[in-house]
């Protein structure tokens, strides 16, 4: 689409920016420099300025074009060194999971700090058992912080349900079955 002063305005998914964006302008693989998932850029291949807008968290795109959780998405904290499709169903049974596309919803700070304490902050971290809580208990500089991805792990920056690690609390998006 088109923005303000004829500024070529192109939406994505955190988890397809590399694919999508990053690749074909041969910018950092990840979105950086970002203001609540917004970021203006000038390339040499383009001609004016290219504004990339998140589809999860950019509020100055059209609410049309935003996309939300699900409402039957259901937070889970997950135990220590617990994956979220184990938290899943320990906690709401077998006939939930979790879903990936709504653990982007949770890889948020603000999010973190509404789930755990999240006492020393929140840190930028990669790894498969992302979005956590690190354990105030844990032999790690982050012991006691909620971290967040912009990277994902695997799968092209995906988050990933699998994860775990045994210093770390999984946020888990859960949503039944029916719904995958």
């Amino acid at each position: 689409g088109e923005g303000e002063g004829g500024a070529e305005v192109l939406l994505y998914r955190r988890e397809h920016f590399y694919d999508l964006i990053a690749r074909h302008l041969r910018i950092f693989p990840t979105p950086r420099v970002t203001h609540k998932g917004t970021m203006v850029i000038r390339h040499k291949k383009l001609k004016g300025e290219l504004i990339l807008a998140d589809r999860r968290k950019s509020p100055f795109i059209n609410i049309s074009e935003r996309l939300y959780p699900a409402p039957n998405m259901l937070r889970v904290r997950g135990a220590v060194g617990e994956s979220c499709d184990s938290a899943c169903k320990r906690v709401l049974g077998v006939h939930y999971g979790c879903n990936t596309e709504q653990l982007e919803f949770l890889n948020d700070c603000g999010v973190l700090a509404e789930m755990f304490a999240c006492p020393e902050g929140c840190g930028l971290e990669t790894g498969p058992d992302l979005p956590v809580y690190v354990v105030e208990d844990a032999p790690l500089e982050t012991r006691g912080q909620c971290l967040v991805t912009e990277a994902g792990y695997r799968n092209r920056g995906a988050l990933d349900c699998k994860g775990s690690f045994k210093y770390t609390r999984r946020a888990c998006a859960c949503i039944p079955f029916l719904f995958f």
